[in-house]
């Protein structure tokens, strides 16, 4: 026993050398396993955050497969240009962006017709009030339809309808409405225009969230 002390003061520096080795070595595997641990349980997390993503990309497909039906009513309503019927049934089945959409196009769409309608009652009273002018009228309105870029014959027809602006007072006015072809035309071609980029431009958006919606 005497011999184990006298060895240990002895080499006192030996041992705690030794002792701080082992415990060098005990932290750095304590470290090791630590890591290999943490990693085993990041990747535990990983897997589990894929698998509910995965489930939840198979509910959204799986809801976008049940509800495709009546979305495709929808863009079915939409070319035939039934915005107003299909209106509801997109802020139900599509998103804001959509429906907004459709709510828009249909609005230019109502203005467009509301134009035209007015031009109809124009052409209708000159024929009733001027019935020798309404037969020119009609002879350069057939022969602008079939040479729309001829801006001479628009010209003609300017001329001879800036004479004639009959008031409308009727259930599409709240007050009267002075029917100046020269306005009335250009306003239903300047709509026109507006209609059909924006009805473009919402049919892609519906066709968009259509496919994505089964194919996530």
């Amino acid at each position: 026993m005497n011999c184990c002390i006298n060895w240990i003061n002895t080499n006192s520096g030996f041992l705690m050398c030794l002792i701080t080795a082992v415990y060098v070595v005990a932290t750095l595997l304590i470290m090791h396993f630590n890591k290999k641990s943490a990693n085993a349980v990041k990747d535990q997390a990983e897997t589990a955050t894929k698998q509910i993503d995965e489930m939840k990309r198979q509910q959204q497909q799986n809801v976008g497969i049940s509800f495709y039906s009546l979305r495709k009513a929808v863009l079915t309503g939409f070319i035939e240009e039934k915005y107003n019927v299909i209106y509801w049934d997109a802020a139900i089945l599509f998103s804001n962006e959509v429906a907004d959409a459709i709510l828009e196009t249909g609005d230019i769409y109502e203005q467009l017709k509301t134009k035209r309608w007015l031009l109809e009652e124009f052409e209708n009273r000159m024929k009733t009030d001027k019935p020798q002018r309404y037969d020119e009228y009609k002879y350069y309105s057939d022969l602008a339809d079939e040479n729309e870029d001829d801006k001479m014959i628009q010209e003609k027809l300017y001329s001879l309808c800036d004479g004639y602006k009959p008031i409308y007072e009727g259930p599409l006015a709240l007050n009267s409405i002075t029917l100046d072809y020269r306005e009335l035309s250009k306003g239903i071609e300047k709509l026109q225009s507006k209609y059909e980029v924006k009805k473009v431009k919402t049919l892609i958006l519906i066709k968009n969230e259509l496919k994505k919606s089964i194919m996530l």
